[in-house]
């Protein structure tokens, strides 16, 4: 951690936020201990293989990002590429990403040396969120709404298993499918970021995002040349409130189910679980 001390801007960043990056980061370090999975030595020398797919290198301004989907993933793929220059440097809310347009730089198609140079010396960032909000997320955005990415999926997978056809896709249907099925964008962390691997300098939570955003900025030194969008903590607090809605009336079973598979990230983050039981 020297040389990342001396290479960003720490001394600009409040010291409760660096203390708060710090207990995340130890009790992550702590409980992958407890699973004996060990975190390598500071400087590993060798690369495990394979290393997750969605893990990102900006060599402009030497980070490394993981950002789990739908953990704010859209808006650090936007500070990603403006960062590396892909996009204009105007406010965050204002751009969409334009898919031809861009390429991302992923850490395993380096090679052995260039992985483990930039694991050594690069700010390593990883995004974070509660799971089970995550998957009402899933839902909304891309089950839900009529000829959306998922719904013929689910539909087909509920007929096969359970012999219903159903016209529409309940939060419940979602469920019995995302257990069963992994995706992307409801499998757990360590299929996307292998953090008892990549010694993460920064958890960035959801639930903080404002901050943590904020004075990752300032780190890397680049908090003039991006802006980011107003907060709506209120309207994220309400949110989340409606999403542990979704969960009342579901067959118990089932959320246990969803519960056992997220398990590990209560311990590793500090998530409650119990609010949806």
């Amino acid at each position: 951690m020297v040389h990342l001390q001396l290479k960003y801007h720490w001394d600009k960043v409040p010291g409760e936020w660096q203390e708060t990056m710090k207990r995340r980061r130890q009790m992550l370090i702590q409980m992958c201990k407890d699973q004996n999975e060990t975190i390598p030595p500071e400087a590993p020398t060798k690369v495990k293989q394979p290393i997750p797919n969605r893990i990102f290198v900006e060599d402009i301004h030497e980070i490394i990002l993981c950002p789990m989907a739908k953990a704010a993933s859209k808006t650090w793929l936007k500070i990603y590429f403006k960062l590396n220059k892909q996009m204009n440097t105007s406010a965050l809310h204002n751009d969409w990403i334009p898919k031809h347009a861009i390429r991302v730089h992923k850490l395993n198609k380096y090679t052995d040396f260039g992985i483990t140079t930039r694991l050594n010396t690069y700010l390593k960032i990883m995004t974070v969120r509660h799971p089970l909000i995550r998957l009402v997320s899933v839902y909304h955005e891309q089950v839900a709404p009529p000829g959306s990415q998922y719904e013929g999926d689910v539909k087909r997978f509920i007929a096969k298993t359970e012999g219903r056809k159903i016209q529409s896709v309940t939060f419940e249907d979602f469920l019995r499918y995302a257990v069963q099925t992994p995706n992307m964008h409801w499998d757990p962390f360590k299929k996307f970021c292998d953090p008892c691997y990549i010694d993460y300098d920064l958890l960035v939570y959801f639930e903080t995002m404002e901050d943590d955003a904020k004075n990752t900025l300032i780190l890397l030194g680049a908090d003039d040349m991006i802006k980011l969008p107003p907060s709506h903590r209120a309207d994220k607090m309400s949110a989340d409130d409606e999403a542990r809605k979704h969960y009342d009336g579901v067959d118990r079973q089932l959320l246990k189910r969803v519960i056992a598979m997220y398990r590990i990230e209560e311990k590793y983050f500090g998530y409650n679980m119990s609010l949806f039981l």
